[in-house]
Order: C-alpha cells, then structure tokens, then sequence
C-alpha cells in the first residue's frame, strides 16, 4: 500500500494520467515537457504543442505620439479650451489635429506638442483633411509659433 506522501509525489511527476514521467523527460536523449493544452509531448522551453498555439497578437499600430500621456493631456486641454470642430462648428467626437504632417513639422524644427501648430477638428473633419496641407497653412503655423512667446528656462 503506497502512502499519501509517495501519491503526491507521483501527481507531481505525471501531469497527465497515463503519460509516463521517464518518456516526458527522456525521450532518446531530448528533454520534453507536456502541453498545457492538451498533454502531448512538445520540446522542453515550449508550454504548448502547435495545435493549442494561442494566436499571436497583432502589432500595435497606434501612433507613438497620440498615445504619450503628454500628448493625452494637451489634447484634453486643447478640447476643453474650444469644444468645438474649427472647420465646420461640430460639438462631438472631437479630435486634435496637426496643422502640418508630422514630418514636416520635423523638418521645421517645430515641436509636436507645439499648441500653435495643432487645431481641434471633428473625427470626420480631421478624415477628411487628412495628410494634406496648403502653403498658408504653414505660414500660419510658423507665424503663430514665432509670435508665440516662449517661456524662459528657471536656472
């Protein structure tokens, strides 16, 4: 008669009834483990054999910029401060647009977050508009961000 103590023991080693631990682990020379899924035998460093593979997810395709806390904030302030679209006067699903792609802001040496250079558009405004820009549109944002006054640094 085997005790409580050689039982639990032998659960630990055999996951799966009616799988032996020695074919688990010794397999001709290759270390295996069991499937969390479904108790088949994968190689050791896997948890699962390929018929139970999770999915893998897709890539994050958000934009890095619009998913900073940074960028959260000043977008609810922009909104809070005119709660409505600038191009057709729309109260909801507001967004925060940059006046000039991205890019060319870079290549301006404009900062991203520069209030000057962003506009609160409805979402269908701003889908609208999309990468587009005009020549007055630039002007207006590198005038408003010259006249803007800036702060002094402390120290």
């Amino acid at each position: 008669m085997r005790s409580a103590n050689t039982k639990a023991a032998t659960l630990r080693t055999r996951p799966f009834p009616g799988k032996s631990p020695c074919r688990a682990t010794c397999d001709g020379g290759v270390i295996r483990s069991f499937c969390i899924g479904c108790g088949d035998y994968v190689p050791k460093g896997q948890s699962r054999c390929a018929a139970c593979r999770l999915p893998t997810r897709q890539p994050d395709n958000r934009h890095p910029v619009r998913t900073t806390n940074r960028w959260i904030r000043l977008s609810k302030k922009l909104r809070r401060i005119q709660p409505w679209c600038t191009s057709c006067g729309a109260k909801n699903d507001l967004t925060v647009d940059h006046r000039l792609p991205i890019g060319r802001l870079e290549e301006l040496g404009i900062s991203l977050y520069d209030e000057a250079a962003l506009a609160v558009l409805c979402r269908s405004c701003n889908a609208r508009k999309g990468n587009r820009y005009t020549a007055e549109d630039e002007a207006a944002v590198l005038a408003s961000v010259n006249a803007e006054p800036r702060k002094r640094a402390i120290g």
